[in-house]
């Protein structure tokens, strides 16, 4: 059997913790994302429906990866 590593929580911290360990794992290491909810990636703070919810900054400034600044962007 091939290991796995379970994440509990699929918002915006446990999908990007997800997706950081897939990268970073050697095969045939697996991840597991476990969301008791309907949608992965939203969590909390970015599953409300009110339409004047905003970000607090710029979008240029945003990312989830060290190496790659403007990967929120799409610059």
């Amino acid at each position: 059997m091939n290991p796995v590593i379970a994440v509990v929580g699929a918002g915006f911290s446990g999908s990007m913790a997800a997706l950081h360990l897939l990268s970073a794992l050697p095969r045939p290491w697996s991840v597991l994302l476990c969301e008791k909810g309907g949608s992965f990636g939203r969590g909390l703070a970015y599953g409300t429906q009110a339409c004047d919810h905003l970000l607090n900054l710029r979008a240029a400034n945003m990312s989830a990866y060290p190496d790659r600044p403007e990967h929120f962007s799409g610059r």
